[in-house]
């Protein structure tokens, strides 16, 4: 039961009742719940019809009953566990934001942020192993000591290209979750994009379970599948035995191109350099693209651009590029 509303939780479908009965659930257990489980419980209390201190104050009972003093190892921050006595004819406001601080502070010591610049990659490697590329304007927040019976978790804002080891022992899952999807694996390579209104969910190998939380629908994919949400239309576009070279690419240094209107080309290179386009003539937006563009070289891509596209014309003012 537990089980089934956590999920439920975690895909923003719980109701106020199955909330406060999770909650009834997580306080019989005598197993601590997760950072991870309270911050989307503070979360989710934010969201409720229902005035959210009750529930807050649940969850800081949570806090405050589990959490118990513990000698830290050697590699672990000293004050990361310990215990908190406070009398409950405290002001229900000072109450929730303590709680709210220890809950910050206890839970969040072995979050680990990674934010890439315009123009800008980076590698990582997970704790469990699992490979992360990082593409440029991004951001991944994930927990750097996963524990082995729990499922992992990272949230991703931009794009990144994900090779996740299994656990076949165990079958623990691993979810990458954005603002508008959760995308659920065993053991799979897949690329992520989250920049702007649309969020795009490239296959390379495996299957994964993606669950669009707005709607509250679910779509399995397989190797070759790409899934396109829109957030303002809600809408879902769905594309079988897509070449992974072009959603894949910039791994490599490049964006690749095959057929693809100018239009799609600038917004893609909007989203590496952080730069905005004017184009004088909207005509331009619709020809056609065959190439490969550097990731690391705005000026060298401008440059091809402006050779490869007849009559087009660029000219630089800042952080604004005009085509004219």
């Amino acid at each position: 039961m537990k089980e089934k509303l956590v999920e439920k939780l975690f895909r923003d479908s719980c109701s106020r009742e199955e909330l406060d009965l999770l909650l009834d659930l997580i306080r019989k257990d005598p197993a601590p719940p997760s950072s991870r489980l309270l911050r989307k419980l503070f979360e989710e209390a934010d969201r409720q019809p229902a005035p959210s201190s009750d529930i807050k104050s649940k969850i800081f009972s949570q806090v405050t009953d589990k959490i118990r003093v513990s000698k830290p190892k050697a590699d672990e921050p000293v004050l990361a566990k310990f215990k908190v006595f406070i009398p409950w004819s405290i002001a229900a406001t000072f109450a929730l934001t303590l709680g709210l601080a220890i809950w910050i502070f206890s839970g969040r010591t072995a979050e680990q942020v990674v934010t890439t610049d315009f123009g800008q990659k980076h590698a990582l490697e997970l704790s469990d192993g699992s490979k992360v590329q990082l593409n440029a304007n991004s951001q991944l927040i994930y927990d750097k000591n996963w524990s082995y019976d729990e499922d992992r978790a990272v949230w991703l804002k931009g794009e990144a290209f994900f090779e996740v080891k299994k656990r076949p022992t165990n079958d623990q899952k691993f979810q990458v979750i954005t603002k508008d999807l959760v995308i659920e694996v065993l053991g799979t390579s897949f690329n992520v994009n989250c920049y702007g209104d649309k969020t795009k969910v490239y296959l390379e190998e495996g299957s994964i379970r993606l669950f669009i939380k707005h709607l509250d629908t679910t779509l399995m994919m397989q190797a070759g599948d790409l899934i396109v949400y829109s957030e303002s239309s809600q809408e879902i576009e769905r594309k079988n035995g897509v070449s992974t070279e072009y959603h894949t690419s910039w791994r490599d240094g490049v964006l690749t191109f095959w057929n693809a209107p100018l239009r799609q080309v600038l917004d893609k290179i909007e989203e590496t350099y952080g730069v905005n386009f004017i184009v004088a003539d909207e005509s331009l937006y619709e020809r056609l693209i065959n190439y490969s563009l550097p990731i690391d070289e705005l000026e060298t891509a401008m440059s091809i651009l402006e050779k490869t596209v007849e009559g087009l014309e660029v000219r630089h003012d800042s952080n604004v590029i005009y085509l004219e």
